[in-house]
């Protein structure tokens, strides 16, 4: 995969997987990549305009876009949507999907699909330990507080992508 350019413009991939330096290390053919999802939430403020919901985690001291690891038998977007719940007490509306990142943990490499998100409703969230402060930020804002320039691409590449309405084609079949 190639490295995207954080410094704005448009990006030379679309809807791929951006494996990051350190998540190239040998950790043997076997080991599978821990499953996780997140969005790039967005609202429109009559006064500030379009803003960006990030997170400030106190266990990594940093500022970054709302994600986690995927329940049992749940899909991607029901894990994004999930997790922003818990994450920031917004409820979202999921739009296209953003690219797919790859990183080294202590544990393994951690694969995180990532979508666009429309808020549709906030509620309070109390800190705790694992997210201790949320903030809705302008954009260019959000760009100068995100710690990681994964973030960075995700929030410019959101902001890259025509608008779009999900279409769903579901197709019922019996089973022989």
């Amino acid at each position: 995969s190639t490295t995207p350019s954080v410094a704005g413009g448009p990006s030379e991939r679309s809807m791929s997987t951006l494996t990051l330096p350190e998540a190239t290390k040998d950790r043997g053919s076997k080991t599978k990549p821990i499953l996780a999802a997140g969005a790039v939430v967005t609202r429109d403020d009559p006064s500030r305009g379009i803003e960006v919901l990030i997170i400030h985690r106190s266990r990594y001291n940093d500022w970054s876009l709302p994600k986690g690891k995927l329940g049992a038998g749940e899909s991607s977007p029901a894990c994004a949507v999930r997790e922003v719940r818990e994450e920031t007490g917004a409820t979202i509306r999921l739009g296209g999907p953003l690219d797919t990142i790859r990183y080294d943990t202590s544990k393994g490499v951690k694969q995180v699909d990532y979508w666009g998100g429309i808020v549709l409703d906030t509620a309070h969230r109390p800190p705790d330990d694992e997210v201790d402060g949320v903030s809705w930020l302008p954009v260019r804002g959000a760009l100068e507080r995100l710690s990681h320039a994964q973030d960075h691409f995700l929030v410019r590449q959101h902001f890259e992508q025509p608008p779009t309405t999900p279409f769903i084609i579901l197709r019922h079949a019996k089973a022989m």
